[in-house]
């Protein structure tokens, strides 16, 4: 059975210009028949389509990619804090933040366009009401003293008891 990563791999490869898909198809066909199943990278090796250097470049654009895929990660989660924070001030109304939601989703996946700017681009909300969210947003910040961990502490109340996910330890909202 082909793992997705295995799949990546071969689509990276391909994209790259380093081999054919019908070479990658090949090996993914050896893979499948083995009984110990060696990662794809390794079959196109020893087929003689990539070079050990090859193999490195796509591990590279391979690590590059999902570092990008991280970031647009955390980019989503922050997005979705601060449409939350949207409403909670009132500045928006749940239609609005989903609406433009949907509209970033939609948007060229290469390109990162924050929601504050789309808010503010479709006239729903000021740049001085982006502004103030994202102050409150960077005014909460809470650090776990014992591991380091860092925590955005929006939505939580002052006093209110959390536990740190990494090291377990008793954390107190300032």
């Amino acid at each position: 059975m082909t793992t997705k990563t295995d799949s990546l791999f071969g689509r990276i490869a391909v994209n790259a210009g380093l081999v054919k898909e019908a070479q990658v198809e090949e090996c993914i066909r050896i893979q499948q028949t083995q009984v110990e199943r060696k990662p794809l990278g390794v079959i196109m090796l020893e087929r003689g389509y990539v070079s050990e250097a090859d193999i490195q470049k796509l591990i590279e654009i391979q690590r590059q990619n999902l570092n990008a895929q991280a970031v647009r990660s955390r980019e989503r989660r922050a997005d979705s804090m601060f449409g939350k924070l949207l409403l909670r001030f009132g500045f928006a109304t749940e239609d609005q933040v989903t609406a433009t939601l949907e509209l970033q989703a939609q948007l060229d996946k290469g390109k990162s366009v924050r929601l504050g700017e789309l808010m503010v681009e479709r006239g729903f909300v000021t740049r001085e009401q982006v502004d103030r969210v994202l102050d409150f947003q960077r005014g909460k910040q809470l650090v776990c003293f014992k591991c380091g961990t860092q925590y955005n502490a929006v939505l939580f109340q002052s006093g209110e008891r959390l536990t740190c996910y990494k090291c377990s330890m008793s954390l107190i909202v300032p």
